[in-house]
């Protein structure tokens, strides 16, 4: 409901009457400066929300820190989009874990299986394989006679 309905629905011609008269004129100074701020935010947030898309400013003008929406084509249907699932890689240790016991207390449970694997894969640090290149330097024992 707007603003203005509501109040005017609490300004009966019972609460007109009892009012001075300098008070009503200034409550409708009041009502008409309000729908005239309420006109001015409205243009000022079209404004704000103008982008490329839907004006005639330029890609560069966009703001870097909004996303872009998503250009669709109405006319060919969504095609659905099927994920791919990584590969699983044949472990190097296996961590199973089991649940505890049940809310009423019960520790056993009845065919227990598998519904969701894991895998945490750690990059290991790499080996350093340090070679030293030593380079003689020496004279000649027969010119050095």
């Amino acid at each position: 409901m707007d603003h203005a309905m509501a109040s005017a629905k609490l300004i009966t011609p019972e609460v007109v009457r009892h009012t001075p008269w300098p008070m009503l004129g200034f409550v409708h100074e009041l009502t008409v400066e309000n729908r005239k701020l309420r006109l001015e935010i409205e243009a000022l947030q079209a404004k704000l929300n103008q982008n490329s898309a839907n004006s005639n400013k330029p890609p560069s003008s966009d703001s870097p820190f909004k996303p872009r929406a998503k250009k669709t084509n109405k006319t060919e249907p969504r095609k659905k989009r099927i994920g791919v699932r990584q590969q699983c890689l044949r472990p190097t240790e296996i961590t199973e874990l089991h649940p505890g016991p049940c809310a009423c207390g019960c520790p056993d449970l009845i065919d227990p299986e598998p519904y969701y694997i894991h895998q945490h894969i750690e990059i290991p640090e790499p080996r350093l394989d340090v070679e030293h290149i030593i380079l003689y330097q020496g004279r000649c024992s027969v010119s050095a006679q």
